[in-house]
């Protein structure tokens, strides 16, 4: 062979030498740059996530705290004087079970409110609507009691004409309790379906990786 033809032939190594590091090296920018982009969706998909998160649990948060206002209102306070009124005669038509069941209801709010601060929100629905037919079921008995009275009423002050009206906005507010403690379970059921969702998603999507042994 002669020289030129030795050179020729060590060029052609060379140059196809340079196009395997060439593609070798484009390889690699290209596994970097998929590297980079799948790293930025998941960081991006992590932010949202937690962004959302953030949103709803300060959403539960003011629930929470709001839902202590007709509770202290009607459920403490207002229930803590029927009941008082009741034990110690004030109230003396009224019958002693009334006081009984406005206080077991009282306390059974108080316990799913508790729940909820737990983050027990389905639970604590469950208890605080059980709590609010007990304590409902006393509050109404006296409103009914005190509008029966009131329609046979002809005496000279008419602020007694609006004695039931008044007790109505004593109790009724701890429906508001019932209400958020609803709107929370609600959101928890929601996020657990969507979790589900995507839990499953990801097990569908999951790629699926074969060994073959030779």
């Amino acid at each position: 062979m002669s020289k030129k033809e030795k050179l020729r032939v060590q060029k052609e190594k060379q140059d196809k030498l340079m196009q395997e590091m060439e593609l070798q090296e484009q390889r690699e920018i290209e596994a970097a740059r998929s590297g980079m982009s799948k790293s930025a969706e998941r960081f991006i998909k992590k932010a949202k996530k937690e962004r959302k998160n953030g949103y709803e649990g300060k959403v539960l948060m003011l629930l929470k705290l709001l839902m202590l206002i007709p509770l202290a209102y009607s459920g403490i306070f207002y229930c803590a004087v029927t009941v008082a009124g009741i034990a110690t005669g004030y109230m003396s038509e009224m019958p002693k079970w009334v006081g009984a069941v406005m206080g077991i209801g009282s306390l059974i709010i108080i316990a799913g409110v508790l729940f909820a601060f737990f983050k027990k929100y389905i639970i604590s629905f469950i208890a605080v609507l059980a709590g609010t037919v007990f304590y409902m079921r006393g509050a109404m008995y006296i409103i009914d009691n005190i509008s029966d009275k009131l329609k046979n009423y002809s005496g000279a002050n008419p602020d007694l004409m609006d004695m039931d009206k008044d007790y109505m906005l004593y109790y009724y507010p701890i429906m508001i309790v019932t209400l958020f403690s609803f709107i929370m379970a609600i959101i928890s059921i929601v996020k657990k379906i969507k979790k589900k969702k995507r839990l499953q998603s990801e097990r569908d999507n999951a790629p699926v990786k074969s060994i073959i042994e030779e």
